[in-house]
């Protein structure tokens, strides 16, 4: 179930500007309109970054920035691209899993599903 609206927020704009958001808000609504840009700039999209090194290898990071703004989120996607292009993508260490041989796993098998 959907969470109810319960907030307001307005605005007094000239008749020239009514006119140009009206414009700009076909097909939909003002108010529907409106909604969709205050929402998504209340949460900003998440940030890609894909990056083709000098030795050819891609690097892809896809983040959510922090910040609350559009703006907060471009500047710190203009400083993270900036830090990964001097400083080089960072490695994530993934933990090697111990796999059991053949031999010992075997006679798991046998004993668990057997």
């Amino acid at each position: 179930m959907a969470t109810p609206r319960t907030k307001s927020i307005s605005t007094k704009v000239t008749e020239a500007e009514y006119h140009e958001i009206t414009r700009r808000a076909e097909p939909q609504t003002v108010s529907a309109w409106a909604r969709s840009l205050l929402v998504g700039a209340a949460q900003p999209d998440p940030l890609h970054f894909l990056f083709l090194a000098a030795n050819g290898r891609r690097y892809r990071e896809r983040m959510r920035a922090p910040g609350a703004s559009r703006s907060a989120a471009q500047r710190w996607g203009e400083d993270r691209e900036r830090h990964i292009v001097q400083h080089g993508p960072e490695r994530q260490r993934v933990p090697k899993r111990e796999v059991p041989r053949l031999k010992e796993f075997a006679t798991r098998f046998l004993e668990e599903h057997a």
